[in-house]
């Protein structure tokens, strides 16, 4: 029926086919080199749903001043270490 499902330790996540032809319209490679503004990209060393080199690939993209935190340990949803991921940046805008 055109839905994706992905299944993580705390749950599942369904995506009808409204979302996916969306995501499929859209070209996530070309947003980098637009973007004008200094950007922080936080990404869990163990994310289970978006892959490790899609981060640095889009932070290799950015034109603009930018730093991508690997969370050691960290998933998707990067809930345990927030506070250390705040305080990164904290500092990286506070420049």
């Amino acid at each position: 029926d055109g839905r994706i499902r992905h299944e993580y330790h705390s749950g599942v996540v369904e995506f009808g086919p409204r979302m996916t032809d969306d995501l499929a319209r859209h070209d996530e490679s070309l947003l980098a080199p637009s973007i004008e503004a200094p950007t922080f990209v936080a990404h869990g060393e163990l994310d289970e749903a978006v892959p490790l080199a899609s981060s640095e690939e889009f932070v290799a993209r950015l034109r603009t001043r930018k730093r991508l935190l690997v969370v050691p340990g960290g998933d998707h949803r990067l809930h345990e270490p927030i506070e250390a991921i705040l305080a990164a940046a904290r500092a990286f805008h506070a420049w």
